[in-house]
């Protein structure tokens, strides 16, 4: 009997020894094509906020790929953060004009600092340090933006999370 329990445990030990063992070759191919897929969709969205900020810095909404159905919400829009703003022309007209097509428009600087991801990798949240000289004093603020994309690789969806009291209200910090 002590014999045969010796060949069953020896037994066992092959087995479980040899569990999670598993070559290359033994990964089916559409797990592959499953993580490039996944790849290609991080690096849309990270393509989606550069081209965002790259908008900005240059003062060109065209490079921005938002779809003409796009709804954003922040707080620099004419109808604040309340209210979203839905589709390119809406999107143009009360948050770019305002903002960046002013003739005295200062430069704005963006530090990014970090991306997150949904599950998916249909949303993408940047997180960066932003300065704008269009403040006076130029103000620091930090940001947190959620960019959600189609399958095109364009934003569908932006939500803008940002401290503002630097640029509302000047000095707020030394009076606390």
């Amino acid at each position: 009997m002590k014999g045969l329990f010796f060949i069953y445990l020896s037994l066992m030990v092959i087995l479980i020894g040899g569990c999670g063992k598993i070559k290359k070759d033994d990964i089916p191919s559409d797990l592959e094509v499953t993580k490039q897929e996944l790849n290609d969709k991080k690096e849309r969205l990270i393509s989606a906020v550069e081209a965002y900020i790259r908008g900005i810095k240059e003062k060109d909404f065209s490079i921005i790929p938002y779809a003409d159905n796009a709804t954003k919400r922040g707080p620099f829009g004419k109808k604040g953060m309340n209210v979203q703003l839905k589709g390119k022309e809406e999107l143009f007209n009360d948050w770019w004009k305002p903002m960046m097509l002013r003739p005295d428009s200062k430069e704005i600087v963006f530090k990014l600092t970090d991306y997150y991801f949904n599950e998916s990798f249909t949303s993408i949240v940047a997180e960066s340090v932003v300065i704008d000289y269009n403040a006076e004093p130029p103000a620091t603020v930090y940001v947190a933006e959620r960019f959600t994309l189609n399958e095109a690789g364009e934003i569908i969806d932006q939500i803008n999370h940002i401290d503002v009291r630097d640029v509302l209200t000047p000095g707020w910090h030394k009076n606390n």
